[in-house]
């Protein structure tokens, strides 16, 4: 599988493009809807669903806007449906004023999921703490982990649904992931890292 980062654009996540052939899979549609376009129009990608690693709003921007243009479903985590119609739990009134209402997500998923793209596959690894339904997406030696790391840290977990113990529980959970060596880890937010899953112990 090969991944197309969109990288932050301005407070934005980070948005990739997991590519099969030339399907695609929009994950986290944060960036604003002409960067995503303009992707994929340069990479002749045809989308074919949006995957959204948890509920908060830097990573949904986009996400009505691509399912109208493109007729294309989303999927969350069960537990952060709840999060796209509701402002206070997608964080957005927290940081501004007025709503950011979406509609929920077509689709759910739980851990172990497994969602085809092309001729490959995405393992579904869910990883609460930063929100309920934090997930990280597996791809043989890829990971796309959503906030539940950042390039240089761990994502917050003072929003709604979040816990510093379910996040630390789900670190601890990433050292068993196979294959346990080297690991290409797309976070939420900054670059992106070739690190072992044998995480230092000061990020816990």
């Amino acid at each position: 599988m090969r991944i197309i980062s969109l990288y932050s654009y301005n407070y934005c996540s980070n948005t990739f493009l997991a590519v099969s052939n030339n399907e695609c899979a929009i994950i986290d549609p944060g960036q604003p809807m002409e960067i995503i376009e303009e992707a994929l129009k340069k990479y002749a990608l045809v989308p074919k669903f949006v995957l959204l690693t948890h509920g908060h709003f830097d990573h949904i921007f986009s996400l009505d806007n691509i399912r109208q243009k493109y007729s294309i479903p989303a999927y969350i985590h069960e537990e952060d449906n709840e999060m796209l119609e509701d402002s206070f739990k997608n964080a957005y009134s927290f940081f501004f004023e007025g709503n950011l209402a979406l509609k929920s997500a077509e689709k759910t998923f739980k851990n172990e999921d497994i969602i085809k793209i092309g001729t490959e596959e995405l393992k579904i690894i869910h990883t609460p703490g930063h929100t309920k339904g934090s997930s990280c997406f597996l791809c043989d030696n890829i990971l796309i982990t959503g906030d539940t790391l950042f390039a240089e840290g761990i994502g917050r977990t003072d929003l709604y649904g979040g816990s510093s113990e379910a996040i630390f529980r789900s670190l601890g959970g990433m050292r068993n992931i196979e294959p346990s060596d080297e690991i290409t880890i797309y976070a939420g937010h900054g670059r992106c890292e070739v690190l072992s899953l044998a995480l230092d112990n000061s990020i816990y």
